[in-house]
This record gives C-alpha cells, structure tokens and sequence, in this order.
C-alpha cells in the first residue's frame, strides 16, 4: 500500500435515478403504421416526403396521447430533397445551415418511433433525426446508414518501397475525383477535399503510434477505376498490404441523431454506422436514456473500417441524468462519448450585478446556455480557480446582445440575483459556468474499440459512475476527465467520479491531446504553479483490470481526493512500449491520494513508479523584474557578468542599438549550487533592438524560458482613419507601454491570417506617431500613425492586419555560448537583418535548441528572417520534451493559421552547416513556409541516453517550402529520404537532395 498525503474521504451518496416512462394520461397507446402514408419497405422510393406526412399527421393528435409508429421490417431511402429543411445551431458541430432533416421531431409528447428491425438508408448530407423541445420521446429498433458516407478508404493492395509507391483500391466506389494529386470526395451536393486518414491494420486495430495521419502524397493516379497507384506519401514505409486508411476531412456539419431542449428522451437498439459529425448529440436536453444504442460496423465482414466524423456520443449541457448502457463504440474518428458543458467567457462587466459573456468556440455557439435562475459560478481562466469562497448565484435575467433571440447568437448579457466577485472584468481572463446544466452520469456495460482519440469524457460536478466497460485498444486515453477555459471552453469540475469494474485492454497505442496515460485527469490550466484551490475531487478507481504493453496508467492533475485500489495490472507483449510517460502514475498538483492493493504483474516501485525523488523548482507565471533592464540606449557594454537569479529576464533590452554581451553569464554557482533554477524567464531577450547585439562567451542554464529571444512586436491595425493614417495596438498583456516607433522610421504590413506582407515589397514611412490612450508613448498600447504614403487598400479593422517596425530590427552575432538545462528552447531569432549563431553547445535543452519564429497572432512577435547561418555547433540531445513551436532539434515555425491560403513565403535564406547533432531521436529540422533552406555537411549520431518520444518520426519535416538542398551530411544510422523526409504542400522539385 502506498499513501500519498491523507484520504479524507467518502460521504455517503444516494444516486436517484429519474423515472424513465412514456406512460401518458389518455390509457392505451395508439398504432401508427408507416406505411399507411403511402409507402412499402423495400421500394426505393424518397420516403423523406412520407416522413413530412407522418410528421404533419403527428402534429394534431393531443400531447398527452401515446403514439407508436411502427416501421414493416425493411430498408427506406431517404433523400435531401424533399426532406424538412431546418436553421439549427449544434454544440461542437460547424454552424452550417440550412440543414436538411428527414425526422424532424419538433414539440411533440409521448411518441415512440419502432423500426422493427428496419434500415433507414439516407442519401446527401442531413440531419436522420431531431427531436427539439420534445418530452417522452423513443427512438427504437432500427439501423442509420448513409449510401454515400463523406469518407474513402483506401485498402493497400501492394508496396514497392524501391519505387516509393503503393497500389490501393477506394471504397466505396466511385464518387470521387483526383485534382493536383489531391483527393476529392465528390456527388450528392458538395464536394470535400479528403487531407486526413485514419489508418487501420487489417484486423481492425488503428495502427500503432500512428494518429493522425497527413495524406499529402506527392503524386496520385487512378490506374483503373477506382484503383490508385500513390507515390511519395511518408507512410509508404510504414504500410503493409491489406491496411486500410479510412480518409477524412474535418467537417462534421451533421449528427445522426440531434436531441435539443428536451426532456426523457429514450435511444433503444439502435445500431448506426454512420454520420458526418457525431453519432448523437445532446444539448439543453433533461434525462437522456441509452439502451443499446451502438455506432458500429455491421459486423465482421463490414468491408468499412470507419464510422463517424466525430464522437459516437456527445452530450453538452444537458441535466437530470445520462444513462448510456449495453452499447458497441467502434472506428470513430473520435470519442465514444463526451459530457460536459460551456463556459461562457466574460468580456464585459456592466454594473456589480450585470455582464456582457461570449460563446468562445467556433463549433460551440447560437444556442440556449441558460435561462432565469440557473444557478452559476466563476472561474479565472489562467489558473482554472473558482472565485470567492464557494460562491454562487442565479440568473435573474439573460438576453441576447448580438441577436434578436438567443437562436444564432454568441453574445449574452446576463444580470444575477447578487453581486458578483468584484475582480471580474474584462481587463483579465473570467468565464461563467452554469451548474443548474449539469447532468449525473452512469456509462456502463459498453464497448468501446479501435476509434480513434480517446473513449470516455466527463466534466460534470455531478455523480459519475463508469462500469463494467470494455475499453479495447482505445488509440489514445480511455477515460479522460477534463476541464478547460481557454480552448474548448468545455466545463467543468468533476466532485465525484466512480470508476469499476472496467477492462482496459492495451489502450493508448498512440499520442492525442490530453493522452498521458490510460486514464488521464488532465484539465487544461495554463498557471498551475499559481493555482491555490485543485479543479478536481473525489475520483475513486477500483476493481478494473488494466492489461498494457507500456507503463503509463493513471495521470493526474490539481485534483483533491484520489483512490487507486483493488486494480489488476497485466503486461501484454502486443506492442513496443513508447510513451514518454515511463511512470506507473505520473501526479502533478494532487492530495489526499491513496494508491493501495493493487496487483502489478510486474512489480510495483514506488520510488521508480511513481516518480519519486525529482527535484521541482516551483514558480509562478510571473515576471515582474529583469536582472539588467536597458531602454532607448546605444552601444551598451556586459562583460564578465555572473546573474544567478531574476524574477524575469536576466537581461532585458529595447529600442537600443548596439549591444555587447561577453561573458555574460546566467548560471547556478557552480557544481555545489543546492539551486537547480535561474531566471523565471530568458536569460537574454532583446525587443526593437537596432545596430548589432553581439552575445559570445556566456553560460545559460537553468532558466524557466530561452537562452536568447531576439525580436520586434507588430502593431495590430484597429482601426483605419483615412489612407494615410491608422490607430494601431500593442496586443499581448506583457507587450505595451514602450516607445514603438519615431518619425522617419521604415515600416511594412502584414495580413495576420496568412502572415502575408501586403503590396510588392510595398514599405514606407513614419510621418508622425502619438499616443491615444495616454499623454505620451510612455505607459501607452494604442497609437494613430501617419504614413508618409498611401498605405495598402485593404487594410482596415474589420480584417487582421498588423504594422511593423523595420528600421528597429538588429544584425545578431550569437557564438561561444553554452546553452544547457533550461525550459523550453534555446536560441530564438526573429529579424530581417543577418544572424550568426555559431560554435555554440546546445546542451539538453528540453525543447528545441533553436527557433525561428514569427507571430502576428498571440505573442505578435516579429519578423521574417531574411539570412540565418547556423554553423559549427554541437547539439546534444536537445527536445527531451515537448513545448510550443518544438516540432524538431531545429524549428522554423511561424505561426501562420491559414497556412494553405498563403502565397507567399514568410523566412528565407537559412543556411545550416558543418553542426554536429548528438540525439537519442528522429526530428533535425522543421520547417515551415520558408523559402530556400540549405543543410549540409552537418554530422548526425545517434545517442541511447533516453528512448524516442516526438510524434514527428521523420529527420526533416517540411510544410510549404522551396529552394532546399539537403546535401554531404552523415548520418550514423543512415538516411533513408523516402522514410526521413516528409513534404506538405511543397513541390518535390524544390527540394534537392543529394
């Protein structure tokens, strides 16, 4: 038995389930046959414009009269056209409308729809089902499946690795079309470019350690209808005959079944195999009744590997109780099922009692998120922490601000019953989460196999129990309890969850968001270190047998209140183990954990299984203080200066020209230093700098960020005054209160979008700058500037475009330096100007040892790099964990959301040469839409100091490049192009190697 601080634990709880019944005051229930409305099983005929009958016969019979409407055992086709057309605004689904609805069950009662074992065949992209504002409603006894499903599998026929192709046929047949060696799934009224695969081994399993698959081959030609012969595709090396690759978009437009703002609705035998976003969707729904409901194959000889786009399962913002039971959860490209709700993100705080929240994802809007006296709570974002001291309130009022109903809308203004926490405003990060919409759950005798992501999801505070499952090679966590204000705004806090009963079989054979380990309590929360109060409570996991190949079972994080106990763990030899996670339990900001008669086959070492020992240097997110400050000064001299600790930056320059560092040093005391930490930030960071910033002779280790950040900040253009002349912002919460600019100075602009400079190399001047906000540029974030001439026409403030300073951009001279032991990266550079970064030692920086960045969109970092030498340094086994922008050893990333819509490149000459790279792993070099790259004479080794973790598998990954020369390196393992190189969308002829 092993205790981890003290259990306070467990208060009795009595579970009541609602009553589940369709019993209704009129006494015996009245029959209605489908068929009475004019049509046969089996005729092939449109039955959406019979269901319209029945629906319009259902509407006049009395609410309190109990309806079954039979199906005769058969198969019924149902069409888009003539079906209900219907504005729908669906949780975690693209806001599409019109959609198409063949059932549209809207304000009805007591009605039971009985297939009788009957298949409903649907046609064109619709919606098979809704049920709005409906109570006792039953769905039963029938099988959903779409003619002409979104997705294409390729079955791989054969492999010719010597020619780097393999032969594959399509399935099913036909609709589809090959445009610049580009898939397209074509017919029934749209057209989607199929990028993504699911890849399958012939026995149904996701193959191993491969999510997420890019489908980005370099040539595709149809040989023979419906046969492909597909060349240059980095799985070629990793496929074999007779694996199927299930091909996707990321559209989910269409649920299967769509349940909205009702009550005691019942899903009885149903089987569906397909649907183009979740299985069934729940939203503002009370008392929801899964009985056998499935998203399934149609048995073993299914030649589909595939079910849904997204979930089998989904419920948002529902209350009551969610029974899901005695159902088969297989092949969808995402989770069995997800509970949670949304956080609203406030924007505005009115009065003391009064808010302006938003819908902040863009699948999660435009529907009901609360009515009068809900009750609700606060959040802070950053830390994931409940304001005030357990405080609630209810909804007094809540109307839409951005429409004329809630239906539509994002923008809620909401007053409440009291006064609320008075540190809540929009200045800072506060979401408002409603409890009153929060259901209990029991998710029991399930299976749950080969899909992709993850099986289970619950963020409820409400009583969850999780039992007698089968989660079977789930390809990433099995059970996931959640949380996040910051991303997918998905509430919220669970209090108590039960978790027994369960068998996991080899679950987690690949890498997702969130996956640390089998079960994983991950809630997002950016200030861990700041946080005071824990998210989650009261998780008890016991009586569960975990057969697995690797070691990783039970994550957790900010979470009060654990019991592991009674589980049974079995080593299987199916798989190589591979998770970076090499511990049993893997604990970060818990208490009152009790880990106890448990049974490892294989032995169970707390100070190895638990990771016990390892020193923590615990801080916050703050950083208020840098070591050495330089502002608007010239020809700055550091010499032989020792900084041991900052609570910021060590060194922090901007709008200064001409730095010298030499010797410069952020660094322990030594050998002997009882400290294992430095700076709470970089060691050297240089903001709008201009001239040279030479940096050689330092040591750098220790620090909670990078070696060197060199870079200027865009501007984000709020507002256009006239041609001439726009109010622009400093735009990140650490970024403002510094001088930007000055007459004269030289500027460009960016569309942020794409990150795509505007005109032919188009540039002016600064005529004048002042302040808005404040007196002068000193303590101010928006400033009106004139240009000297007419700017670009299309910027305005409606779309995303950003002014940045060329004339403060410096030359940079980084060498001699040691860089060692720090957090995150190690050199980042962002500058036209020339940079040389040579005869340093990267030395085990945890992420990746140098970056060349470019932001107009978070951290509104500049600029391009123009020319770049990285020569004659030794990195030594750099990226031994995963941070932002880390995708390689060396990372070209600029952040660039609609990197597929840009023409342009944004780097440009890098040169890399003559480096040694010592490293355990596969990634050297990533790049991202940058315009000639050339790597040469660089040596590589191969280290066994840790085993290989990154997700990117490949020696050099290229996104949107050209001008590559990849040429007189050595590789100690050797170097396969066709397996180390991957290529997304890049031309093959602009990448050489030789």
């Amino acid at each position: 038995m092993m205790r981890l601080h003290s259990l306070v634990f467990l208060l009795p709880f009595l579970f009541i389930l609602g009553c589940r019944s369709n019993v209704s005051s009129s006494g015996e229930e009245r029959i209605i046959s489908f068929e009475t409305f004019g049509i046969q099983p089996n005729s092939k005929k449109n039955a959406s414009i019979f269901a319209k009958k029945l629906i319009d016969s259902l509407q006049k019979i009395p609410a309190d009269e109990r309806v079954k409407v039979i199906f005769p055992k058969g198969r019924y086709d149902f069409y888009a056209t003539g079906s209900f057309t219907r504005e729908y605004y669906i949780s975690n689904h693209d806001q599409l409308n019109p959609k198409n609805v063949a059932f549209a069950l809207e304000n009805l009662e007591n009605i039971t729809i009985d297939g009788q074992g009957s298949e409903f065949i649907f046609h064109g992209r619709m919606i098979p089902f809704s049920i709005i504002k409906g109570e006792n409603i039953s769905l039963q006894n029938f099988s959903i499946d779409f003619e002409n499903p979104a997705f294409r599998q390729l079955t791989i026929l054969a492999v010719d690795e010597n020619k780097g192709e393999v032969t594959a046929s399509v399935f099913p047949e036909n609709n589809h079309v090959i445009e610049n060696h580009k898939f397209y799934r074509t017919g029934e009224s749209y057209e989607l470019n199929l990028f993504q695969a699911m890849p399958f081994r012939a026995d149904r399993r996701l193959a191993y350690q491969r999510s997420d698959v890019a489908f980005n081959p370099k040539e595709i030609e149809e040989i023979s209808p419906n046969q492909l012969r597909i060349k240059g595709w980095y799985q070629i090396p990793l496929t074999s005959v007779g694996e199927r690759f299930a091909l996707r978009s990321h559209k989910r437009p269409t649920p299967g079944v769509f349940i909205s703002q009702s009550k005691n609705t019942a899903v009885d035998n149903i089987q569906l195999h397909y649907a183009e976003g979740m299985g069934l969707l729940a939203q503002m729904s009370e008392n929801i009744f899964l009985d056998g409901f499935s998203v399934a194959l149609k048995g073993k000889d299914d030649p589909r590997y595939f079910t849904t786009q997204a979930d089998a399962t989904h419920f948002s913002a529902c209350k009551g109780v969610i029974v899901s039971k005695n159902g088969l959860y297989e092949g969808m490209a995402d989770d069995a099922i997800n509970v949670h709700g949304t956080y609203l993100k406030i924007i505005k705080r009115l009065d003391a009692k009064t808010v302006q929240a938003q819908y902040m994802h863009p699948q999660a809007w435009g529907f009901v998120w609360g009515e009068k006296g809900d009750e609700v709570q606060f959040l802070e974002s950053e830390k994931m922490e409940l304001l005030g001291d357990n405080f609630t309130t209810k909804i007094a009022s809540i109307y839409a601000v951005d429409q004329p109903r809630a239906f539509g809308a994002k923008v809620f203004e909401i007053t409440f019953e009291n006064e609320i926490p008075k540190e809540i405003n929009e200045k800072g990060k506060f979401s408002v989460e409603n409890l009153t919409w929060t259901p209990e759950v029991i998710f029991s005798n399930n299976v749950i196999r080969n899909n992709r992501a993850r099986g289970a999801l619950f963020s409820t505070p409400k009583k969850v129990i999780c039992e007698n499952n089968v989660f079977d090679h789930t390809h990433g966590t099995a059970i996931l309890l959640c949380g996040d204000s910051n991303g997918w705004y998905e509430t919220g806090a669970c209090r108590e969850v039960i978790i027994r009963n369960n068998q996991f079989i080899n679950a987690l054979t690949s890498n997702y968001q969130f996956t640390n380990a089998i079960i994983s309590i991950y809630p997002e929360i950016p200030n861990l270190e700041g946080q005071e109060k824990f998210f989650h409570s009261g998780i008890v996991i016991e009586n569960n047998t975990f057969e697995t190949f690797d070691q990783p079972i039970l994550y957790a994080k900010s979470t009060d209140g654990i019991v592991f106990r009674n589980n049974v763990i079995t080593h299987s030899d199916e798989f190589e183990p591979f998770h970076w996670n090499k511990h049993r339990f893997f604990f970060e900001k818990v208490k009152n954990v009790l880990i106890e008669k448990n049974q490892f086959e294989n032995g169970f070492n707390p100070e190895k299984d638990v990771s016990v020992g390892e020193r923590f240097a615990l801080r916050s997110h703050k950083r208020p203080t840098p070591g050495v400050f330089i502002s608007q000064s010239k020809n700055t001299a550091v010499d032989n200066i020792q900084l041991h600790y900052a609570e910021g930056m060590g060194l922090l320059a901007q709008m200064s020209e001409n730095i010298f560092l030499d010797g410069f040093s952020v660094a322990l005391k030594g050998k002997d230093d009882p400290r294992y930490f430095t700076t709470q930030a970089d060691a050297t960071h240089f903001s709008a700098c201009k001239g040279v910033i030479v940096s050689k002779n330092g040591l750098y280790e220790g620090m909670a960020d990078d070696a060197i950040n060199v870079h200027g900040t865009y501007l984000k253009i709020i507002k256009r005054l006239d041609a001439k002349t726009v109010q622009a912002q400093y735009m990140h919460p650490q970024a403002w209160g510094f001088v930007w600019g000055e007459k004269g100075d030289e500027v460009q602009f960016l569309e942020s979008e794409k990150m795509e400079l505007l005109g032919d190399n188009f540039t002016t001047k600064i005529a004048s700058i002042y302040a808005v906000d404040q007196p002068r540029a000193f303590g101010a974030k928006v400033f009106e500037i004139t240009f000297e001439n007419e700017i670009p026409k299309e910027i305005n403030e409606k779309g995303k475009f950003s002014v940045e300073n060329l004339t403060w951009t410096p030359e940079v001279i980084f060498s001699n330096n040691v860089i060692r032991n720090n957090r995150a990266r190690g050199a980042l550079f962002s500058t036209p100007k020339k940079v040389i970064c040579e005869n340093n030692v990267f030395d085990h920086t945890h992420g990746t040892a140098i970056l060349l960045c470019g932001d107009s969109n978070g951290w509104y970092e500049t600029g391009a790099c123009r020319e770049v030498i990285i020569r004659n340094n030794q990195f030594i086994n750099a990226l031994t964990s995963n941070y932002q922008f880390t995708n390689a050893i060396i990372s070209i990333y600029p952040e660039i959301p609609n990197l597929e819509g840009q023409e342009k490149f944004f780097h440009s000459g890098i040169v890399i040469e003559n480096n040694t790279f010592e490293t355990f792993d596969q990634p050297i070099l990533y790049a991202k839409s940058t315009d000639g790259i050339v790597f040469r004479n660089n040596v590589i080794t191969h280290s066994d100091e840790f085993e290989p973790f990154h997700w990117n598998k490949h020696r050099f990954f290229f996104e949107k490049v050209k001008n590559v020369l990849i040429e007189k390196n050595q590789f100690e393992n050797g170097f396969n192009p066709e397996k180390d190189v991957r290529i997304e969308l890049s031309e093959e002829k602009g990448i050489q190697i030789k």
